[in-house]
């Protein structure tokens, strides 16, 4: 819950400033709103695979910022070069897999997608065309319910972690399908030297 408040104070920082400079964002907003409940799950899940939280840290910030500068900035590129407009879309998809991703997209298309559309509609390449609209559902629509997706699966993956699911698997396998070991055998005579040892 504290991480969700420092999340939304940065969100609502942010979207002030878009406010006062006049560059409004309306379906991009209801994205980022949505952000911390992507977000939050899929960090913590990740932050299991490091030992040192120095690297846990240092790793997220690269990793996001690389998804929400570069990724969504290539995809935008390839979506509307004609040769590329097919493996861009792949792209489009592939990537929102990662939360980071969709923020970074819902505002290229709020801010872009009308041009985008109207170059992508007017050529000759092999994707399909793009709805102006920003609340069609291959536009700012699948990204908010990427987010909703993103809160229920990464949540539940928390959940087996912090449960300690492979511990618990474990002990219910030896106490089912335990094998019990021989009875000793009372008339073997054991070596003097293996006693000792």
């Amino acid at each position: 819950m504290f991480d969700a408040f420092k999340l939304y104070v940065t969100i609502l920082t942010s979207l002030l400033l878009f406010h006062v400079y006049g560059q409004d964002y309306p379906t991009a907003t209801y994205v980022l709103l949505a952000f911390p409940f992507g977000i939050l799950p899929f960090t913590y899940v990740f932050s299991f695979m490091f030992t040192v939280e120095s690297a846990a840290q240092t790793f997220t910030f690269f990793f996001h910022m690389f998804v929400i500068l570069f990724g969504s900035l290539l995809v935008f590129i390839l979506r509307v070069v004609p040769d590329l407009e097919v493996l861009g879309d792949r792209l489009h998809y592939a990537f929102r897999f990662f939360p980071s991703y969709s923020v970074a997209s819902s505002m290229y298309v709020d801010a872009s997608i009308k041009f985008v559309s109207q170059v992508r509609n007017s050529t000759e390449g092999a994707g399909n065309d793009i709805d102006p609209d920003p609340w069609h559902w291959n536009n700012n629509l699948f990204d908010l319910f990427a987010q909703g997706v993103h809160f229920f699966f990464w949540f539940f993956l928390l959940f087996l972690i912090e449960a300690d699911l492979g511990k618990r698997c474990r002990k219910c396998y030896t106490n089912c399908c335990r094998r019990s070991l021989p009875k000793k055998n009372k008339d073997l005579k054991l070596d003097s030297d293996v006693v000792d040892e």
